[in-house]
């Protein structure tokens, strides 16, 4: 028996090293955080618990008009941690980190309210990803039959524009005659262009959000929150344009085919006005959009950036005593985020982040991991302590080939205090295609392991059985040999 499990170990043994010696690769020597990975099927690949390392990080700088109340359940307990909070009066409001996506600071974020003109970002960012930018686009009669108090351009029906005409006057003179054109140019009616905003809300996880037109004008089943609102607008100031038109001051439309006058316009945004008061001007403010209706009391949609770190924030239902109160919340917003926190580069997006090993790879099993952007973290100015900073790695189950270059296969987060402050998705640095050779020694491997143990579990067993017939016929003996003696 011994000499059988014997013959069949060294079998094993020798497919094993037939294995390795066709898998076998020059070693690269790596300098990345340690990782582990599990070996489970690449088409099951998602994200384990288990596979982690910590390590320090080296870092360098870089009303009663209101909608019913929805949940809070999305706000930040963080959010509010620190002392010294913001001067904010206006009766919802959320303050975050756009580079990280932290809530540095809300009130009621997820209260219903009436968004008023801020409504003009989703329709600007929808506008953006579906028309040309220099199309010409012919107004309708519907399009331009708006309300009388309505904010307006004044289009003609049968005026020619172009879409970045349209835009501009969407965003910085507040239109809501541009904004129907808009929606019929994407959409073919108004109505269709709503739904396509609603379902882009969904899409964008905008889950207390409903609209019921393109431009704010109000309407009872107009709604959404602060989180919400925040959302749609750190999406669309990752589109250059949209960034571009919400930080001009002023904007000229030349004539068109129906109007023979220039139409000068200006920001409604006293925080980069050059005419507003001083007071209420700040000088890193970049953005975004205004709006107001007699339901939703004064509203703002602001952004800002310093020193690499950038904001968003949103302030809806300023108290009414006070027009000027929706910019002093939101200049006080971006002041508190400044003076309490500072943006530091961890990871740039050319930076090996880690590595992994790809099963039945043709050449080298060995893959970088990186970032496909800079990845940011949130710190705190005073009493930083570089000993709190640590990170995360995690590798998805199952990597094997073929891979394709900037497939996500893992993820970094980054703990302050243990405390998350970032995370990022970490990418196959190069395509690697399957070598079919090592795949089939790999399944010969598995079997020939598959039917030893096999072999080895069914001797075993019978070993068993014969230990048992053995004692039984002892037991047999004993007894007859026993009775005998009397």
């Amino acid at each position: 028996m011994r000499k059988i499990l014997s013959v069949m170990l060294i079998l094993m043994l020798t497919v094993s090293n037939i294995y390795s010696i066709s898998y076998a690769e020059e070693s690269t020597k790596s300098t990345e955080p340690q990782t582990t990975q599990s070996s489970s099927d690449k088409s099951n690949r998602k994200k384990t618990a288990d596979d982690s390392s910590d390590k320090k990080t080296d870092t360098s700088d870089s009303n009663s008009n209101e909608p019913d109340d929805a949940s809070n359940s999305k706000n930040d307990a963080d959010s509010n941690e620190t002392s010294n909070q913001p001067d904010v009066q206006s009766d919802a409001a959320i303050l975050i980190n756009s580079n990280t996506g932290k809530v540095l600071y809300e009130k009621n974020s997820n209260k219903r309210m009436y968004p008023a003109s801020t409504t003009k970002i989703m329709t600007a960012y929808i506008a953006l990803n579906r028309l040309d930018f220099t199309s010409e686009i012919t107004a309708s009669k519907t399009a331009v039959s708006i309300a009388s108090d309505s904010s307006k351009m004044g289009i003609i029906e049968g005026e020619v524009l172009t879409t970045e005409e349209l835009l501009y006057a969407l965003l910085v003179q507040s239109a809501n005659d541009a904004a129907n054109v808009l929606a019929e140019a994407v959409s073919g009616s108004i109505s269709d262009f709503v739904n396509l905003m609603n379902q882009t809300a969904q899409d964008l996880g905008m889950s207390n959000t409903h609209f019921a037109n393109p431009h704010g004008y109000h309407d009872d089943n107009h709604y959404t929150t602060a989180y919400d609102m925040s959302i749609i607008a750190q999406e669309a100031m990752k589109n250059s344009v949209f960034a571009k038109i919400v930080s001009t001051k002023s904007v000229e439309i030349q004539p068109t085919n129906k109007y023979d006058k220039v139409r000068k316009f200006s920001t409604r945004n006293s925080l980069i006005n050059v005419r507003s008061s001083l007071k209420l001007q700040y000088q890193y403010a970049n953005g975004i959009k205004t709006g107001y209706t007699d339901s939703a009391g004064q509203c703002l949609v602001g952004s800002a950036q310093r020193s690499g770190m950038d904001l968003v924030t949103v302030v809806f239902h300023a108290p009414e005593n006070d027009p000027e109160r929706a910019f002093i919340d939101t200049k006080n917003l971006f002041e508190y985020a400044y003076s309490k926190y500072r943006i530091k580069t961890a990871l740039t997006a050319d930076e090996l982040a880690s590595t992994c090993n790809v099963r039945w790879a043709a050449g080298k099993s060995h893959l970088v991991l990186k970032a496909n952007q800079d990845v940011k973290i949130l710190l705190p100015r005073e009493n930083f302590n570089s000993e709190l900073l640590t990170s995360e790695i995690k590798i998805y189950d199952g990597i094997a080939a073929p891979i394709k270059e900037g497939e996500e296969l893992g993820e970094i987060k980054y703990y302050y205090d243990k405390q998350e402050v970032s995370t990022a998705k970490l990418y196959a640095s190069r395509n690697v295609s399957r070598s079919y050779v090592k795949q089939f020694l790999s399944y010969i491997l598995n079997i020939w392991f598959l039917l030893i143990l096999g072999v080895v579990v069914v001797i075993i067993l019978l070993r068993r059985i014969k230990e048992k017939r053995r004692i039984a016929r002892m037991r047999r003996f004993r007894k007859q040999h026993n009775r005998g003696g009397r």
